[in-house]
Formats: C-alpha cells, structure tokens, sequence
C-alpha cells in the first residue's frame, strides 16, 4: 500500500483513516530522510514502524538495507529479525564504501518503533 503523506499531519489523518476502517498494520515503513518522528508516531497505530533520523546520503547502504530487511522478513516474518538484517548489511556497505573512498561520511540510521518507542538502532548493536 503506498500513500503520499507531506507531513506529520497528513500522518495523523491516515492514521485516523486506517483506525476508522479498522485496518490494522504490522509493520510502516518509511524509507524517506528524516523520517523518524514519522515512525515514532506510526508506531502507536502499527505493531512496528522504521523511520530514518538523518539525511540518505548514500543511495547504495539504503538500498543495502532495504535488501537485508526485505530478504530476512520474506524468509521468517520477523520485523525485529529482519530489521538487525537490515542493519547488517548496511553496515557492511558502509565499510565498503569508507574502504574504497579512505574518509569517513554520515550514514542514515535506520530506526525500530513499537508503541511510540525506539526500541533498535544500529547504534545500539556496532558499538
């Protein structure tokens, strides 16, 4: 299901839409910059919800985690097992890519909701 939501309004209304409906959602994902107070919010409706808290400055470790995340929910149905997926395998391409460039860059961090709540981040695991 796709929606064009332009803010945290907008949000709120589709929110109301899906409650009024009474469609219940597993997981919201929100592959878009900045979008953490997004899935913050998403997730008091949805069981789960990733939002991003920076800018996507690397194109390629988003789509890396997008794969991981993807593969691993397809194989299990585990939003908390397919989202440290995800991290790996951003985080793999993020050292590929400070390898070949020799600098380092800010990498987006993808971030774990439930219930209003971050409850995983990647700086939580690569300490």
């Amino acid at each position: 299901m796709f929606w064009e939501i332009v803010g945290i309004e907008d949000l709120k209304v589709w929110i109301n839409l899906l409650k009024n409906n009474k469609i219940k959602l597993n997981c919201i994902v929100f592959n878009v910059c900045h979008s953490a107070e997004f899935a913050q919010i998403a997730s008091t409706f949805a069981t789960y919800a990733i939002g991003h808290n920076d800018a996507i400055l690397e194109p390629k470790a988003a789509i890396e985690f997008s794969k991981g995340f993807y593969t691993e929910l397809k194989t299990n149905y585990d939003i908390e097992q397919a989202f440290l997926k995800g991290l790996l395998y951003l985080h793999s391409e993020r050292n590929n890519l400070l390898i070949r460039r020799q600098t380092k860059h800010q990498f987006q961090i993808p971030e774990l909701y439930k219930d209003g709540n971050m409850i995983s981040n990647s700086e939580n695991l690569f300490k």
